[in-house]
């Protein structure tokens, strides 16, 4: 079998093989975690969201449902993997090992972003795909693709067989063990996306002391997480709990445990009420709605079928050509594209030649040593003119304490080095036209000089009112 099947079955790994002996462990759970009262009864039939639109994977097929079970058709045939965003405009979805980004209706202009994914998850906006790729290792990477399939990211981070975006929508959702002994289970952490810090725990948003927490799905508002906990990394057995986004504690259990099933893959309606999830996995699985303030039980059967997404329900028939209508032109948020700093390693020590501090070179070594002022070059690209504001982070030692990089302490000086990225004050701002740009960075921001040392430069674009996503680039300042 080839390992890019083994790891895509590992993802789906809800295996169908009876489980015995699990109940007090399944019991033991429901009393660590959650000891929450179900809520009043709920009313009978709700549907929110009735504008909006589930895709599913139907056999080897995308398809896609209303809310209420209604219009149920075929949307695309050979491809699986279905992940929307939150506005219905675009999803992302795989045929075969082939990451493919389009619209509502699985239209695409544009061949495969990569030929090795195994899972795809859109960000919220639609602007970028998250993917888990084995690139040649036994454990995936993730990888950050933009709709022009330019690759934007890697991350090796530790164990990662689901992921999700955080609420900046720059940072990803991913299971960390913790204790590969297995007796601390899994967590859910913020991890750093791209430069310095990329695999490693930025935050613990989540944890379930010995148990296993995978398919982190965070609510349209960024308070509330949805996970899936199980009783090992097999992910054989599954309920579906809330987590609050700030504290990390147990909201409440939408899921029970089943004897020979398991729940997972948790999508969010677009307006937040309600919550979609597998149960089952191969020809036995189908698809749940249930309340986001639901308890066991209250969950209904929508229909056969596996690996759920939900956005708004747009129209995929295209507009009709003719006079280009008149009105105000809608404000457009900015893209940044391409950016890159040079040099990426900004050696200080130079040489003093002609009255001038510069870098040092083999035939200029015998001249007086001097320092040199910072002078970096930040290329990029904008879509229209913008204004481009910088800051600057610089990574720090510290130690990893449950879970998380925190400043290095006493108590704490025996635990493992990890590197953390602590944000410098202040900023830098510059006005750039539409096409290629070249910002010049002296180095100083907040009043101070950049000191030798390891640095994170994230460039954020604003235009017409609205704010582009922001990019980020890697720089070393030695001495």
């Amino acid at each position: 079998m080839r390992p890019i099947t083994v790891l895509r079955q590992r993802l789906l790994g809800m295996s169908q093989r009876r489980a015995t002996g699990t109940r007090p462990i399944r019991d033991g759970l429901i009393a660590i975690l959650v000891g929450i009262a179900a809520p009043a009864a709920l009313a009978s039939g709700a549907v929110a969201d009735a504008g909006s639109v589930i895709m599913y994977g139907c056999g080897s097929n995308l398809c896609r449902i209303n809310p209420d079970g209604t219009g149920q058709g075929l949307v695309k045939t050979n491809a699986s993997w279905p992940s929307l965003s939150r506005d219905g405009q675009h999803m992302s979805w795989l045929q075969g090992n082939d990451l493919m980004i389009g619209n509502a209706a699985a239209q695409t202009t544009r061949g495969a972003l990569t030929h090795t994914a195994i899972f795809d998850v859109m960000r919220p906006d639609g602007a970028q795909v998250a993917a888990l790729e084995p690139l040649g290792y036994v454990d995936p990477d993730a990888t950050i693709y933009d709709a022009n399939g330019f690759v934007s990211d890697q991350s090796r981070p530790n164990q990662p067989y689901s992921v999700g975006w955080a609420g900046d929508n720059v940072h990803l959702l991913m299971p960390w063990i913790t204790n590969y002994v297995g007796s601390d289970g899994t967590h859910i952490c913020v991890v750093a996306a791209s430069g310095l810090g990329g695999g490693s725990c930025a935050e613990d948003v989540a944890s379930a002391g010995p148990y296993y927490l995978t398919w982190p799905a965070l609510s349209p508002d960024g308070r509330t997480l949805a996970v899936t906990v199980t009783t090992g990394p097999a992910n054989d057995l599954g309920a579906i709990l809330l987590y609050d986004y700030g504290t990390g504690t147990v909201i409440r259990q939408l899921t029970s445990f089943y004897p020979d099933s398991a729940d997972g893959l948790p999508a969010w309606s677009p307006d937040g009420s309600q919550i979609v999830f597998q149960r089952g996995a191969g020809s036995t699985a189908a698809l749940y709605v249930e309340p986001a303030n639901g308890y066991p039980g209250a969950e209904r059967l929508l229909v056969a079928g596996q690996t759920p997404t939900w956005g708004e329900n747009v129209s995929s028939t295209p507009a009709p050509v003719g006079p280009t209508p008149v009105g105000p032109t809608p404000a457009v948020a900015p893209q940044l594209t391409g950016v890159s700093v040079n040099p990426r390693t900004f050696i200080l020590s130079g040489r003093l030649v002609g009255g001038r501090c510069v870098a040092a070179r083999p035939g200029n070594r015998k001249r007086p040593r001097c320092t040199r002022s910072v002078a970096l070059a930040i290329d990029a690209k904008l879509s229209i003119a913008s204004t481009v504001t910088l800051s600057v982070q610089r990574a720090s030692a510290g130690r990893l304490v449950k879970g998380r990089c925190v400043a290095t302490t006493r108590a704490n000086r025996g635990s493992r080095p990890c590197t953390r990225l602590v944000a410098m004050p202040g900023s830098v701002s510059w006005t750039g036209n539409a096409g290629s740009n070249r910002f010049a960075f002296d180095g100083r921001i907040g009043g101070h000089n950049l000191a030798p040392g390891s640095y994170r430069l994230t460039m954020t674009p604003a235009a017409n009112g609205r704010s582009g996503i922001p990019q980020s680039v890697s720089v070393q300042i030695r001495r």
